[in-house]
């Protein structure tokens, strides 16, 4: 099978990602990932790099996806 028609090159990184992936990694308690969706819309946290005493790390970068539905993601 021939797949090479579904291999897109990748375009640049936005400037969002580039920035937080040079930030420094910040030293947290967040919950389990496993409730990621509360993680991501009901805790206070900025875009940025977390890490917790378990040593689990959680990324947040928001990322504005134009003419993109909820919908389109489900």
């Amino acid at each position: 099978m021939n797949l090479s028609k579904y291999k897109l090159p990748l375009e640049a990184l936005p400037e969002q990602v580039r920035k937080i992936s040079r930030q420094k990694v910040i030293e947290t308690e967040f919950i389990d990932s496993t409730n990621c969706h509360v993680l991501i819309e009901e805790e206070d946290f900025d875009d940025g790099i977390y890490k917790n005493k378990e040593l689990s790390y959680f990324v947040k970068c928001t990322t504005d996806m134009m003419n993109v539905t909820p919908e389109m993601i489900r």
